[in-house]
């Protein structure tokens, strides 16, 4: 099924899924009614197997009436598109549909007569996404977000099986479920997340400093920036095989030294890649100075966040949370002791 969008109105187009091996029906057509008391909607739109969208209107005894004849084959999908939305019905020849649209939106409908417990099926489907919505916004990323999609399909493919013995029914489960929850986890998740990743923020001194939130330590646990709050914190940023980092290293050594006993925390973000995990795991835990060892695990967010454009680079940050400096001296240059001692 592929989504789009063209001038406010959702639509899509249905490639019909496989032949029936339920028996032959004792019709070559199903029989569709819909009824609605909404005085406001007058017209809607269906389209099934490979046709075009085609436009129901209805009567003045407040429904709509359609014959559904699928070519070469005896099961299939229809869509419906109009002022509830767009919903996604199962139908095969010789049943008798009957769906009331009792609220606003399709999701609300009821369906009595042929086929009933199939098509609530559907739509319980989608109501249980709506649901879930606050659940959803707290994915991390897009492997958990596909995840999540991958347990939600997969319930809802073995509940299939309980409602209808017809095998078509369960692959036009798993396809019409698949995008549903596509729009309902992928979609938003991506959304956000380039949000996330093209926001500007304003790097000024005093300006509350982008965070790290539960990025993985070399303990096994995770820290965030809210964790460090009450001490400075001089941030960087770096990869295993930089050979400038290398450079720095001895300098921040005798940084890291001079103030181990003073109010700030020194904070080694990695940003290797995340097949590098386990070689930055080995590297880290051999560093004999008290730095807070962090795996950004692919994430680019901070990086983007704080404008930095390579490695190493660094950022100071005060104890509630805000900017000191987001371009501060590097561990070699004598100005960044200068700095500190004038904080500290």
């Amino acid at each position: 099924m592929m989504l789009k969008t063209l001038l406010g109105y959702t639509y899509i187009s249905v490639v019909l899924l496989l032949s029936s091996c339920s028996k032959p029906s004792q019709r070559d057509y199903a029989l569709l009614t819909i009824k609605s008391t909404d005085s406001t909607l007058t017209q809607l739109q269906i389209r099934y197997g490979r046709k075009d969208f085609k436009l129901l209107t209805k009567t003045k005894d407040d429904v709509f009436t359609d014959t559904i004849r699928f070519s070469n084959l005896d099961v299939g999908g229809i869509l419906l598109k109009g002022k509830p939305g767009v919903i996604f019905l199962y139908t095969r020849h010789g049943s008798d549909m009957v769906m009331e649209i009792n609220g606003s939106k399709f999701i609300d409908a009821i369906f009595t007569k042929d086929l009933q417990k199939e098509n609530q099926f559907l739509i319980d489907a989608r109501i249980e996404l709506r649901t879930l919505k606050d659940d959803f916004d707290k994915i991390q990323n897009l492997q958990q977000a596909q995840q999540v999609l991958d347990e939600f399909v997969d319930k809802y493919v073995v509940k299939a099986k309980k409602k209808s013995k017809d095998p078509v029914y369960k692959l036009l489960v798993k396809r019409e479920v698949t995008n549903a929850a596509r729009n309902a986890i992928i979609y938003p998740f991506k959304k956000k997340e380039h949000l996330r990743l093209t926001k500007k923020w304003d790097l000024s001194e005093g300006k509350p400093a982008p965070k790290f939130i539960d990025y993985e330590n070399l303990h096994g646990g995770t820290t965030s920036l809210d964790d460090l709050k009450g001490k400075y914190v001089y941030l960087e940023f770096s990869t295993i095989n930089c050979g400038p980092c290398r450079k720095e290293l001895p300098y921040l050594k005798s940084i890291v030294r001079k103030y181990q006993h003073q109010n700030i925390a020194f904070v080694n973000i990695n940003y290797n890649r995340k097949e590098d995990h386990d070689w930055w795991k080995e590297v880290m835990s051999k560093k004999d100075f008290p730095v807070i060892q962090l795996f950004a695990n692919g994430d680019r967010y901070l990086m983007h966040a704080y404008e930095k454009m390579g490695v190493p680079s660094f950022v100071l940050i005060d104890p509630q949370g805000n900017i000191v400096n987001a371009n501060p001296p590097r561990p070699s240059n004598p100005k960044l002791v200068k700095l500190l001692d004038a904080l500290l």
